[in-house]
C-alpha cells in the first residue's frame, strides 16, 4: 500500500514557537511520509535542519505550486496572509492550524470554507476569533489542541552545558523575539523595581530582531527600553541554547501583550522553573497564580509593587512545586490521530 502523505505549509521558517509546535507533532507522524513546503525567505538554519531529520523540506514559488500532490494538507499560520496559494496544492482534505489571530484575520478575506477542520491552539485564541466571528460556523466549530511537546527533547538540551549563573542573584530569563508587543516595556518596568529595592538580579534574554526596516526599528524601541539596566542584562541571539540557562534560572520572565499559548512557559516548567507571565488569557491555561508562577496586570504596572517581594520571597516553594512537572501529550496526539485517520478513511 503506498505511504499516506501529509503536507505541512508554514510562510517562513523561523526559531519560534509556531514551527517548534509543529516539528513535535511531525515527530508523531512516522506512518505517513511528511514534506514541509515554505514560501518565505526568512529561513533559521537551526530549524531548518531540525526539520530535515523528520521531513522533506521544500520551498515552493509560482511556477510549482502544481508539482506537489497530498492526502492531507496542514496550513499552519502565524497569519492568514498567504492562504491563498492553498488552493494551487492539490489534496483531499485541508487543515488550518491557527496560533495567532493576527491582523489578516481582522478582515473578511479569510474563506474559512477552504478547510475541513480549524484547529485552535488554545482556547483564548479560539475565543478572539469568535469575537470577530461569533457567527461563523467554521470557527465555532473548531478544535482547541494544544501545541504538542518534546518533555524528553528539552530536557535533554537542557543538560548541552552548564550555564553558569551568578549564585547570590535573582536570575530571569526571556526567550522572545525584541519586538515590543513581547512586553519589553512592561518587564523593564519589573527589573526597574528590583532595582529600587536593591535587590541583585541578572537578567538572560534570547532574541532577535525581525530581519526587515521595521523590525530593526522595534529591535531599536526595545534596546531604548533595555538600556538603563544594559549592566545587569546579557542578550543572545536566538543561535544559543537558552535551556540551559531556563533550567537554572529562578524565573523565566514573560508579559507578553498576547500569547496563543506560550510553548516556552510550559517548556520552563518542564525543567522545573516557574514563570512570571502577564494576564494575557491564555496564560490561565499554564499558569496558576502564586503556584507555578505569577499573573501579573497587563494595564496596572503600579501593581507590580505588591508583587516584587512574592516574587523574591517565593521562588524556592514555587521551584518545588513545579520540580517534576511534565506535559502529558496524550489527549493533543489522541485529536491529531482521530482527526488524521477520519480523513484519510
Amino acid at each position: 500500500m503506498k505511504q499516506k502523505t501529509i503536507m505541512f505549509y508554514l510562510p517562513s521558517i523561523f526559531m519560534g514557537g509556531t514551527e517548534i509546535g509543529t516539528l513535535n507533532l511531525i515527530k508523531n507522524l512516522k506512518d505517513y511520509k511528511i514534506i514541509v513546503a515554505y514560501t518565505g525567505d526568512n529561513e533559521s538554519e537551526k530549524m531548518m535542519s531540525m526539520l530535515k531529520e523528520h521531513a522533506e523540506v521544500i520551498k515552493i514559488t509560482e511556477d510549482d505550486y502544481f508539482n506537489y500532490e497530498t492526502d492531507i494538507l496542514i496550513s499552519v499560520h502565524h497569519f492568514a496572509g498567504n492562504i491563498a496559494i492553498l488552493d494551487k496544492i492539490i489534496r483531499k482534505k485541508t487543515f488550518h492550524v491557527i496560533h495567532t489571530v493576527g491582523r489578516a484575520y481582522l478582515n473578511d478575506k479569510v474563506n474559512y470554507d477552504l478547510f475541513d477542520e480549524i484547529i485552535f491552539v488554545s482556547q483564548a485564541t479560539k475565543e478572539r476569533l469568535l469575537d470577530l466571528y461569533p457567527d461563523n460556523k467554521k470557527v465555532q466549530n473548531a478544535l482547541v489542541i494544544h501545541n504538542l511537546i518534546d518533555n524528553d527533547a528539552v530536557l535533554a538540551s537542557a543538560e548541552e552545558f552548564n550555564a553558569e549563573l551568578p549564585k547570590k542573584a535573582l536570575n530571569l530569563v526571556t526567550i522572545a523575539t525584541l519586538v515590543p508587543h513581547k512586553g519589553y516595556q512592561r518587564m523593564a518596568h519589573l527589573i526597574s523595581l528590583f532595582d529600587e529595592k536593591k535587590i541583585d538580579y541578572h537578567w538572560y534574554i534570547f532574541g532577535t530582531g525581525i530581519p526587515s526596516p521595521a523590525g530593526e526599528e522595534s529591535k531599536q524601541k526595545v534596546l531604548n527600553h533595555l538600556e538603563p539596566f544594559k549592566d545587569r542584562i546579557t542578550i543572545l541571539d536566538t543561535s544559543h541554547n537558552p535551556f540551559p540557562y531556563v533550567q537554572k534560572a529562578d524565573y523565566l520572565l514573560h508579559l507578553s501583550d498576547f500569547e496563543t499559548w506560550g510553548l516556552v512557559i510550559t517548556e520552563a516548567k518542564i525543567l522545573g522553573t516557574p514563570c512570571i507571565v502577564s494576564n494575557f488569557k491564555a496564560a490561565y491555561e499554564q499558569i496558576e497564580d502564586n503556584k507555578n508562577g505569577f499573573i501579573l496586570d497587563l494595564e496596572d504596572l503600579d501593581s507590580y509593587q505588591t508583587r516584587v517581594n512574592e516574587i523574591v520571597n517565593s521562588k524556592t516553594k514555587l521551584r518545588e512545586n513545579v520540580k517534576d512537572y511534565r506535559f502529558d501529550n496524550t489527549t493533543a496526539l489522541n485529536h491529531w490521530q482521530s482527526l488524521i485517520e477520519k480523513a484519510l478513511n
